[in-house]
């Protein structure tokens, strides 16, 4: 009976001494920018950047929801997208580049979006703040996505794009993607 204790007691010792707390500080991504904050920031530091820029370089697809906004700034009407949107580098260690936005009203099954934008984008060293400026028949239409208000890792990309012109706030809600659905065609053989 002894000796069946002491060999319990030596199993059950390193179980003791292994904590089963979970290390909140690790992240298995190697960007994290929840809310514009982040534990590797530094005010000065393009790294910082870059590396945002490089997480954000990619195709993402999700919802979008338009919201118009009134003179006193209250939105007066909105409506709901299916979106694809790629951000594409200017080069790998640009905080720049440009881009196309593919935008599907809600309940539109065919292949073709019911508006397809070219825009370029750039990262605001000082704020942090995303802009991306549309190119459009009637000049071009520039919107900002504040860096306090952005959530984005590898998988997700998350907040609002705000009209310079005030008339227009944007919620959005993107995940990655490797490849364009909307534009595959499956082909069955027989």
């Amino acid at each position: 009976m002894m000796t069946l204790m002491a060999v319990v007691a030596i199993t059950a010792l390193p179980l003791a001494l292994i904590g089963c707390e979970e290390e909140h500080y690790y992240r298995r991504d190697n960007h994290y920018y929840p809310n514009g904050n982040s534990q590797q920031r530094q005010s000065n530091d393009d790294d910082f950047w870059v590396a945002m820029a490089q997480t954000m370089a990619g195709k993402w697809r999700g919802t979008m929801r338009a919201y118009e906004i009134d003179k006193s700034g209250k939105a007066i009407d909105s409506i709901d997208f299916s979106t694809d949107i790629e951000f594409i580098q200017s080069n790998s260690r640009a905080i720049n580049g440009t881009g196309t936005q593919y935008d599907f009203k809600k309940g539109n099954s065919s292949d073709n979006a019911d508006y397809v934008r070219a825009f370029s984008w750039e990262i605001d060293r000082q704020s942090g703040d995303v802009y991306l400026t549309y190119k459009e028949q009637k000049g071009d239409y520039k919107m900002r996505i504040p860096y306090k208000e952005l959530n984005l890792n590898d998988r997700v990309f998350t907040g609002y794009l705000y009209a310079a012109d005030g008339g227009e706030i944007d919620d959005f809600y993107f995940k990655r993607y490797s490849a364009n659905v909307k534009q595959m065609k499956i082909v069955f053989e027989e």
